[in-house]
């Protein structure tokens, strides 16, 4: 379990590294409207470019394809709801080589991630078939609920002097990180409430410390710019539309107001 993590964390930091970063006041590269026909049509050159590799390479705990999983990420946040979709009707039989790789991409997109118990736990003997249906439960019903803690989970964070975990620790940090970018509005109201610690959070849920070090110096100095409340402020103004996962549809009042996949109304920005 621990290796195949492993290879999913290594497949998510060459994708990110080989792509321009979420940095300050950088514009995503993704169509202005993405449709079904554009992710089938990335998703299936994908999923050929893996399974041909994999076939040539049966003991490679890695991929070539990250051309393909480039253009398929870059789309962003609009495809979610395709991806799930994908979660929910897989079947990859004993392919937990695929399964990691679909595991990436949606945690490149999303930030989104869960412990390693929650993987454990679940009817598959294959944990990460049952971490795809983590993510599916999550995105149907899960969003609003895994919020609720943050303010438990924040307190308890400063209380320990605004330290950081290693991602296999269930520190408060941790928590907070695995959250995803659904906990980005939340981090951004404290900022502006005065606290710079946090910001050292949002670093951490955009760019990881294994990705970190291997960027670029003029990538690192976009990024690490930034050295109060404000100039973050400036940054999520402008970068807050791509960096928002869409309203989940499960659970929409009438009248089209939506929720995060259980009647309730997203959390304001």
């Amino acid at each position: 379990m621990k290796y195949i993590r492993l290879v999913v964390l290594i497949i998510a930091a060459f994708v990110v590294v080989s792509r321009p970063i979420c940095g300050l006041g950088q514009k995503s590269a993704a169509p202005a409207v993405v449709t079904r026909e554009l992710f089938e049509q990335r998703y299936s050159a994908w999923v050929d470019a893996i399974l041909q590799w994999h076939k040539t390479h049966p003991y490679h705990s890695y991929t070539s394809a990250y051309k393909e999983e480039q253009a398929l990420v870059g789309l962003g946040v609009s495809i979610v709801p395709f991806l799930v979709a994908k979660f929910n009707g897989e079947q990859w039989g004993d392919n937990n080589f695929m399964r990691a790789n679909m595991l990436s991409a949606m945690h490149l997109i999303t930030k989104k991630s869960f412990s390693k118990e929650e993987c454990r736990e679940g009817p598959s003997r294959y944990p990460q078939q049952n971490e795809m249906q983590l993510y599916v439960r999550w995105w149907k019903a899960g969003r609003k609920a895994a919020l609720e803690g943050f303010e438990a989970t924040y307190n308890e964070w400063k209380r320990q002097g605004s330290k950081f975990g290693s991602g296999y620790q269930d520190t408060p940090s941790v928590k907070i990180l695995r959250l995803g970018l659904d906990v980005m509005p939340l981090l951004m109201a404290k900022i502006r409430a005065g606290d710079s610690e946090s910001i050292g959070l949002v670093r951490r849920m955009i760019i990881s410390p294994f990705e970190e070090r291997r960027m670029s110096a003029e990538e690192l100095d976009k990024w690490w710019s930034a050295q109060n409340c404000k100039s973050i402020i400036e940054w999520w103004s402008k970068n807050k539309q791509r960096l928002t996962l869409p309203q989940t549809r499960y659970g929409q009042r009438r009248g089209g107001e939506g929720g995060l996949g259980d009647g309730g109304t997203a959390v304001p920005v």
